[in-house]
């Protein structure tokens, strides 16, 4: 089984997002350097929730990164294609999320991570809608977040669990952020205007969460209206 894709790839749209990213794929992914232990949890986010809410599902997992999401979910069954604009990566698909290489309707679900922020907010609302467009039931979306929040992790002899408690809005917005980034949630994008922009591209949102292993990382499970 393989995706259907139009021969010509948007070669505009994939330069000007590889120009945005700008980032050498090999020390970045560097696995001493990028996957750290707060970053494997996000991972672990990753796939499960993939699994969870669309099992044995052909995914277009957006952005190759380290590689290890697509071993997981291959392993767990899913038919995994990758889309990147970087060629060092070996994506299976070299495109732009801007204007995915996809016909309507072609896959089951996508795994789009810490990969919206690296675009302008208005490039961003067209991603997503560029996803609601390929996939036929929804997938798996994280973004950084800024919104203030802590998490208490507890261990004990045969019993554990964590809880995450939200900070109400104090002070003003943070607007600058890391480099790379475009914005985050609560610094140039709200967390309603995110809201927004994925029930205006027909998803509907099934779950969120920022996990208290990393709460950095915002999870959205969407699906399809």
């Amino acid at each position: 089984m393989h995706f259907d894709q139009p021969p010509h790839i948007p070669e505009t749209a994939t330069r000007q997002l590889a120009d945005w990213v700008q980032v050498d794929a090999e020390v970045h992914y560097d696995p001493m350097k990028y996957l750290r232990p707060e970053r494997m949890a996000s991972i672990g986010y990753q796939f499960r929730l993939m699994h969870e809410y669309f099992p044995k599902s052909r995914v277009l997992e957006v952005g190759a990164g380290a590689g290890l999401t697509t071993v997981i979910l291959r392993q767990l069954g899913h038919e995994v294609q990758t889309l990147d604009v970087d060629e060092k990566l070996s994506p299976s698909i070299l495109g732009s999320v801007t204007s995915i290489p996809c016909k309507d309707d072609s896959l089951d679900a996508f795994l789009c991570s810490q990969v919206l922020e690296h675009l302008p907010w208005n490039e961003a609302q067209v991603s997503i809608r560029e996803l609601a467009r390929v996939a036929k039931r929804g997938g798996v979306i994280s973004v950084p977040t800024m919104r203030p929040c802590f998490g208490i992790l507890m261990h004990a002899w045969r019993r554990h669990g964590a809880r995450r408690f939200s900070l109400p809005s104090f002070g003003k917005p943070r607007i600058r952020c890391p480099d790379q980034h475009y914005w985050e949630l609560g610094a140039g994008v709200t967390l309603d205007q995110f809201n927004s922009a994925l029930k205006d591209a027909g998803f509907n949102i099934a779950y969120n969460e920022q996990p208290v292993l990393h709460l950095y990382h915002h999870f959205f499970v969407v699906t399809k209206t």
